[in-house]
């Protein structure tokens, strides 16, 4: 991770080199500032520069890493050269680490009353040892281990097996996966509003994950359980800049991005990766399945051992 770019101070930057730019405006988003893109002429504001992470992405012409690409750009220098000119924009006040900010939600979240813990033996239903199985998990062997409630047969979570998130060793909100098969939306988030952080600021499996490590990143619940601890999904392919900051937090050794097959996914799956400035990152589509989560754990457990290895 390079310290210079984590605390260049861009507006200084822009400031000092009389370089407008706008804070909001129908096509500025939270958190981001736009200016002329000089990659591509842009006679607009379509260049967005995101305040937290300094990553760079033109609404025209696509992402371009961070801000000492646009320095180079600038002043036409190569890389050394800018990190020497950034080294006076420096604002060490930059480094406090990304913390999901607590709006008007819990503070503290307990259980839902109609979420029923599962518990082998007394109240597993057929339905979800069915599912279980199918995604090559034993039924008894995973439910004994792992925190899963069931939604019941009505309500929001109806058919649903429910996964707890954690942040920080927190409970901070729910999942739900579908088990029919029949539902548009496999997975469901608890309400923001009940949640103490959602889950598009989160990573799953998160507190798990060794600093220093090569971090695989997919896209669901089942994904990263097939992979097991050291991963994290990132809850779609939608993934935010908050949930980059995360990883960024975590100071990867590399970042492997293994999102399905489909187009649209390995799209966002491209785009994740120009926004990992801070570390080697790759992104890989699986030759045998579609997915990780058709994955037999057998293989989850051979592939992540090789990412860790080879990575």
């Amino acid at each position: 991770m390079n310290l210079t770019i984590l605390q260049f101070d861009t507006l200084a930057y822009l400031d000092d080199k009389n370089i407008s730019y706008i804070t909001s405006g129908k096509d500025v988003t939270q958190g981001w500032i736009g200016i002329s893109c000089p990659f591509c002429n842009d006679s607009g504001n379509h260049l967005g520069i995101h305040m937290e992470s300094n990553v760079l992405s033109c609404w025209k012409c696509g992402p371009h890493g961070n801000v000492s690409n646009l320095v180079q750009e600038v002043e036409q220098c190569n890389f050394p050269q800018a990190l020497q000119i950034m080294e006076q924009y420096q604002d060490s006040s930059r480094l406090n680490n990304y913390i999901p900010e607590e709006k008007i939600r819990q503070k503290v979240l307990t259980t839902p009353k109609s979420y029923k813990r599962l518990q082998w033996g007394k109240n597993v239903l057929s339905s979800i040892i069915k599912f279980l199985e199918s995604r090559d998990f034993p039924a008894k062997e995973y439910i004994g281990r792992n925190e899963l409630y069931y939604g019941g047969f009505v309500g929001d979570m109806k058919f649903r097996i429910i996964f707890p998130v954690y942040f920080h060793r927190r409970l901070v909100t729910f999942v739900g996966r579908d088990i029919t098969g029949k539902s548009n939306i496999p997975y469901l988030a608890l309400e923001e509003e009940k949640s103490v952080y959602p889950t598009k600021e989160l990573l799953y499996g998160y507190d798990d994950v060794a600093p220093g490590s090569v971090i695989p990143v997919v896209e669901g619940i089942i994904d990263q359980q097939k992979l097991g601890k050291g991963s994290v999904a990132t809850f779609g392919t939608a993934w935010k800049i908050e949930q980059v900051s995360l990883l960024r937090q975590l100071y990867p050794r590399k970042i492997v991005i293994l999102y399905d097959s489909e187009e649209e996914a390995q799209k966002q799956a491209i785009a994740l990766s120009h926004y990992i400035w801070f570390c080697e990152s790759e992104v890989i589509m699986l030759e045998e399945v579609n997915d990780p989560g058709e994955l037999t754990l057998e293989q989850g457990k051979e592939l992540m051992n090789n990412l860790q290895r080879w990575g």
